[in-house]
């Protein structure tokens, strides 16, 4: 899976936090604009800058010979 970077707004002083990725810098800018003029608030432009992923594990197999079932179960 490829990564790219990302920048994201976020509310100063909000519990909550952004939601949406914005593939560029002025995308998000934009964004911020927007939101400080609606909702009067400070907003902060967060940029991605390195992921963290867990490595691809190969789990152990193993083969396991079946034996066919009987006709009878020694009754």
């Amino acid at each position: 899976m490829e990564l790219n970077k990302f920048w994201m707004v976020l509310r100063d002083n909000l519990g909550s936090g952004a939601h949406v990725r914005h593939r560029t810098y002025d995308e998000a800018l934009n964004e911020a604009h927007r939101l400080c003029q609606k909702e009067n608030s400070t907003f902060f432009i967060l940029e991605a800058t390195t992921a963290v992923r867990p490595k691809p594990q190969l789990i152990p197999t193993e083969i396991i010979k079946l034996e066919p079932l009987s006709r009878f179960d020694g009754q």
